[in-house]
């Protein structure tokens, strides 16, 4: 495991408090991706007041269910854009595809985040377990297929591909922001993980306020990278925020 003596911008890594995350160095726009991740959730919320949150209907799909897609599948590619950009990555913007998307799952580990939803609480969802083994990602390429043709490729718009969209969205803010995609002040969400009392450091619960999400996060050894440093002596000094260096990846 590397040990990293400083944050890299949008990136949550274990090892470090952080506190860092509220400094404007680290991140200038937590409060408006939250907010749009947050119209969007409700936006799910309303879609399940007409259709039942239900393995059984996860092949349903409608032009709302459609609309709500694209909207997710875009702000997916916003918060993945801005990351890379943030950062070192010397691929113009405007030409990015899945497969530069893939390179913050080696820092971020992406793919062994999990998630339940509370309307459908034995259900998990891993919208990036593909990454381990393609490039790309399942419902993604349904978004990019039904977004060129919604004529032949309508059904792709369907409920499951909406929820792992807007499941990827809660994991990246919890992989930028940690507790602090919590709420505008942190607060620690805690789970006994047996009669001892012993906790499961591991799991976060209800990313923000009133979310339907439940993250499950990696667990420690499965990161490539960590963290080890005083964030109260290191944020005074000359350039305490670092750049991953995703042109390496």
């Amino acid at each position: 495991m590397i040990v990293q003596n400083k944050p890299y911008k949008r990136i949550v890594l274990p090892g470090a408090e952080t506190s860092y995350i509220e400094d404007i160095r680290f991140s200038n726009n937590l409060f408006e991706q939250k907010r749009v991740v947050q119209l969007l959730e409700e936006e799910l919320k309303e879609i399940f007041k007409y259709i039942e949150p239900n393995v059984n209907n996860y092949n349903v799909y409608s032009l709302k269910i459609y609309e709500l897609f694209m909207k997710a599948s875009i702000e997916f590619e916003n918060i993945c854009k801005t990351i890379l950009n943030d950062n070192k990555y010397s691929k113009n913007s405007d030409n990015l595809n899945i497969i530069d998307y893939k390179k913050l799952n080696t820092i971020m580990c992406l793919s062994k985040y999990s998630c339940t939803m509370v309307y459908m609480p034995r259900d998990i969802f891993r919208p990036f377990e593909d990454w381990d083994n393609q490039d790309g990602l399942n419902w993604y390429r349904d978004y990019n297929s039904v977004k060129h043709n919604r004529t032949s490729e309508f059904s792709k718009a369907n409920l499951k591909n909406l929820i792992l969209s807007i499941s990827a969205l809660v994991i990246l803010m919890n992989a930028q922001y940690g507790n602090y995609s919590l709420d505008y002040s942190p607060r620690v969400m805690i789970k006994f993980s047996d009669d001892d009392g012993n906790l499961d450091e591991n799991y976060d619960s209800n990313f923000m306020n009133h979310s339907i999400f439940d993250i499950k996060k990696p667990t420690i050894d499965q990161y490539n990278y960590k963290y080890n440093f005083n964030w109260d002596e290191l944020k005074n000094t000359q350039d305490c925020v670092e750049k991953f260096d995703f042109d390496v990846v």
